[in-house]
């Protein structure tokens, strides 16, 4: 099982993620506040995660960290998944 995760301090920025990752993938994800309720952390389980990193890596060329990408296909070639990258 892996998540996929996004954090911030801004409950207003979270509430907006939110609700458009739910908007255009169909996925809610759950949010959380850190042990000291300063900041937001908004989680995906497996199956839920698996179409927000598609969507995120979706084209070639897309603007991301090169650091996260490799671990990203890392994590999905341990449970036999990879990326579906669009030309």
């Amino acid at each position: 099982m892996f998540y996929i995760s996004f954090a911030t301090a801004s409950p207003d920025f979270m509430r907006w993620l939110r609700e458009e990752i739910d908007a255009r993938l169909g996925v809610s994800g759950h949010v959380k506040k850190d042990g000291r309720g300063s900041t937001y952390q908004l989680t995906y389980a497996k199956k839920e995660s698996l179409a927000v990193i598609q969507k995120m890596y979706e084209r070639h060329g897309c603007i991301c960290l090169t650091r996260k990408k490799l671990k990203i296909e890392k994590i999905l070639a341990i449970v036999g998944e990879r990326l579906n990258i669009l030309t």
